[in-house]
């Protein structure tokens, strides 16, 4: 403020004018001095202006001769004066001290909640979120219709109870498996605690990345201490979104090293991919080895998987807990009698007796050996059934393990009377296992309405059936709408029985994408009022996944084909017209890249197609030119309910097909907007309330001259958050207890016992 009254002194040559610059201040610091609290916010509230002003001194004779810049003068007092209005307002009301707090306070959480929900959009984590309360809503509801709590066998278990209980466990890791579909892990709730869904073949739920995301996203909310480090983080990330897995890791390690204590729960591993859960399990044990070495017991991991080679090798010194048949018997007879009753209510006025009933919930029982999910899918196929008849026929041969559990749904759907359902089954289970994400429900209601014959989009198709009285218990539906197998177990069926072939599935969806492409609706020369009604129509709601995965389907069908004579006579006509037609569309686009030259990995085998020049040129095109793509965004109307049901809450999406919110989206034009700046302007300055923090810039050499040039008086470390304490010489020297067996070391003597009676219980497990 002093510069400030310096510069105005020199270009106006009065003294008299200072008194506008500097009376408000007196008034407002003499008007709180008589309420302590209120007067050291009101001082740290001028201690951020004065941070924020830009050096003036320094150009006294450009604010004296150019107009322009008094100008500028002008508006940063005039925001000066208008803070001390305000804060003045704030002191002349009663009860002034509380009132005063309030608005400080309010402001500073509406701050930090931006600065949340800012970073949490970053990073970009799937919504596990909505997984967690879609499980615990089943849960409710089963207990609702049978007052009976599950899952207490776990918080039952000794280990388990151990790596909850306050002293250090034996080890901070916990190995939780079973066989296929034994049990699902509903963790007890405490704080801090991370957990996350793997989920077979979902990009955003089986990958080393998506696991650190996932945690990180939770812990950040519950540390809010920790926002202006990942805010900074963020900024100087140049990332549109996280999906650099050294910084994923390096900002998870963080955040666990420096929390007191936290728990990590992570389900089904054994879904993702042998290099995925390498990379995991790798980290994690890393991670905990450091955390323990600090405090031991102060991170604590458990992992529920099937019992797979890879993973018992790596947490071979981890706590092992299998899940048996006598830790499930209970919630499974529980699920059995609550499903029979179910059966009993819709047979009962056909002859079902009560006698009938007890024999199904023993039958299965005994059936099920431990797998809940043979079970589920008994009970759902049982009452599934049409008839009585069909119903005890069905109970008399019931399925030997989940295979035939598969099949005999299967077979149901196959049954069916309905012609027209027993198709759009088979057409959603083939789009289902090649599909490269989870597909909404109105996505693949929007797939069974395509008419490619007449290339419209027919909303009389849609489906008055859900999917699951479609599909039966083969599938559920999750949270987001979406539908997916009831079980990774299922996908891997369906292609081992071979009634849906992985070739057959590709080619089929490549085809759906690009026939539907060729739509009218995607002409360039439509207009505003021919969209609107289109979107109406449900035109657009499959063009987010056409669009940024015609390309996949076309080249996994290429690369699976073995034998390209065993493609049936029809299928190939279709297949070459579709690829004519969307070649001849789109020709100008279909550029040849640099690859022209190179051996185009598996479309020899396709030269005696008449299309194959086409197939070529999708082919390049693929690989040179697929993230150009740009289609039509959604339009919003005012029949809000329509669209909503059409497309989602998320009308506004990214144009970039590799971003995440390519197909998730926004809900205003102004957030799309701001992440479209970020794409364009990644690199932001990181000190609070710069303008070009909002801007940003194109480069990390330009926010650096930016830096140089606007924040010069802010040493190099200060302007930086506080990095994160690591571990001091002193506290290495304090940790003189090594243990004999791997790198950690100890405080204390009983820290290192602890680990050697873990370590020792460990070898006599296996022994054993």
């Amino acid at each position: 403020m002093e510069q400030f009254g310096n510069v105005i002194e020199v270009f106006v040559n009065v003294n008299n004018i200072l008194a506008f610059v500097w009376g408000p201040i007196k008034l407002l610091l003499l008007t709180a001095a008589t309420f302590s609290d209120s007067f050291d916010a009101l001082l740290d509230a001028y201690q951020e202006i004065s941070e924020n002003l830009p050096i003036l001194e320094g150009y006294q004779s450009i604010f004296a001769k150019n107009e322009r810049m008094q100008v500028v003068l002008e508006c940063v007092w005039s925001n000066i004066l208008d803070f001390h209005i305000r804060a003045l307002r704030i002191f002349d009301q009663s009860s002034t001290n509380s009132t005063f707090n309030n608005e400080f306070e309010q402001a500073r959480e509406q701050r930090s909640a931006q600065r949340k929900a800012y970073i949490i959009n970053w990073i970009g984590a799937p919504k596990t979120i909505l997984d967690h309360e879609s499980l615990c809503q089943v849960r409710q509801e089963f207990y609702d219709a049978t007052k009976r709590p599950t899952a207490l066998w776990i918080l039952e278990n000794e280990d388990v109870k151990a790596w909850l209980s306050r002293p250090v466990p034996k080890s901070s890791t916990i190995w939780m498996y079973a066989v296929p579909g034994a049990a699902e892990i509903k963790e007890k709730n405490l704080a801090p605690v991370a957990f996350c869904y793997c989920k077979h073949k979902d990009p955003d739920k089986s990958t080393f990345v998506s696991i650190l995301k996932a945690l990180l996203s939770q812990l950040v909310i519950q540390q809010e201490q920790l926002l202006p480090f990942y805010s900074e983080q963020e900024k100087s990330s140049g990332e549109i979104t996280l999906h650099s897995a050294k910084l994923s890791k390096k900002l998870l390690r963080c955040i666990l090293q420096n929390m007191p204590s936290a728990y990590l729960i992570i389900d089904g591993l054994d879904e993702c991919d042998q290099n995925e859960r390498r990379l995991t399990l790798e980290f994690f044990n890393d991670l905990i080895n450091l955390c323990d070495n600090t405090k031991a017991g102060k991170i604590r991991l458990l992992i529920a998987s099937r019992d797979e080679p890879d993973i018992r090798k790596s947490l071979s010194l981890a706590t092992l807990v299998r899940i048996g048949d006598r830790d499930t018997f209970q919630d499974i007879k529980s699920y059995i009698i609550h499903r029979a009753e179910l059966v009993e209510q819709k047979f009962r006025q056909f002859g079902l007796s009560k006698r009938d009933r007890e024999y199904i919930e023993q039958y299965v029982l005994d059936k099920s050996d431990g797998m809940f999910l043979y079970a589920k899918l008994v009970m759902m196929n049982l009452e599934g059934q049409p008839c009585l008849a069909d119903l005890r026929e069905e109970l008399y041969r019931l399925p030997k393990g989940l295979s035939e559990a598969y099949g005999r749904t299967m077979d149901r759907i196959e049954r069916n009377p309905r012609a027209n359902e027993r198709e759009v089954a088979r057409k959603i289970l083939s789009w289902m296992v090649c599909s490269r994400r989870p597909l909404r429900w109105r996505e693949l209601q929007a797939a069974i309405s395509i008419d490619t014959l007449h290339q419209i989009i027919d909303p009389n198709k849609r489906s008055a059936t859900h999917v699951r009285d479609i599909c039966g218990s083969l599938v559920e539906v999750i949270s987001g709408d979406r539908v997916d197998f009831v079980h990774a177990t299922a996908r891997l069926h369906l292609f081992n029985s071979g009634y849906i072939p992985l070739p057959t599935a590709e080619l089929s969806m490549s085809v759906l994408c690009l026939n539907y492409l060729t739509f009218d609706c995607f002409e360039e020369h439509a207009d505003d009022g021919q969209l609107t009604q289109l979107g109406k129509d449900g035109y657009f709601a499959f063009q987010d996944y056409a669009i940024a995965h015609w390309a996949d389907h076309l080249l996994a069908w290429i690369h699976s084909l073995s034998d390209p004579a065993k493609i049936k006579p029809d299928v190939e006509k279709e297949a070459s017209d579709t690829f004519l037609v969307f070649g001849d569309r789109f020709s100008a686009d279909l550029r040849a890249s640099s690859i022209n030259e190179q051996p185009i990995l598996g479309c020899d085998k396709l030269q005696h197609l008449t299309c194959f020049p086409v197939i070529v040129d999708l082919w390049r095109h693929t690989k040179s030119v697929l993230e150009d793509l740009e289609r039509l965004a959604a339009s919003g109307t005012s029949e809000a309910d329509l669209l909503r049901s059409l497309y989602g809450e998320n009308w506004f999406k990214c144009s970039r097909i590799s971003c995440f919110y390519f197909h998730e989206g926004f809900q205003s034009r102004s957030s799309r907007q701001a992440h479209y700046d970020r794409h364009d302007r990644p690199f932001r300055c990181e000190e609070e309330d710069c303008p070009a923090g909002a801007i940003g810039f194109a480069s990390l050499k330009e926010l650096e001259k930016h830096k140089r040039n606007m924040h010069p008086g802010i040493d190099k470390l200060s302007s930086t958050f506080a990095r994160l304490k690591k571990g001091s010489a002193a506290e290495a020297l304090l940790q003189k207890y090594p243990c004999p067996h791997c790198p950690s070391r100890f405080a204390s003597r009983l820290d290192s016992s602890k680990k050697e009676t873990a370590y020792q219980s460990a070898l006599e497990a296996r022994a054993r």
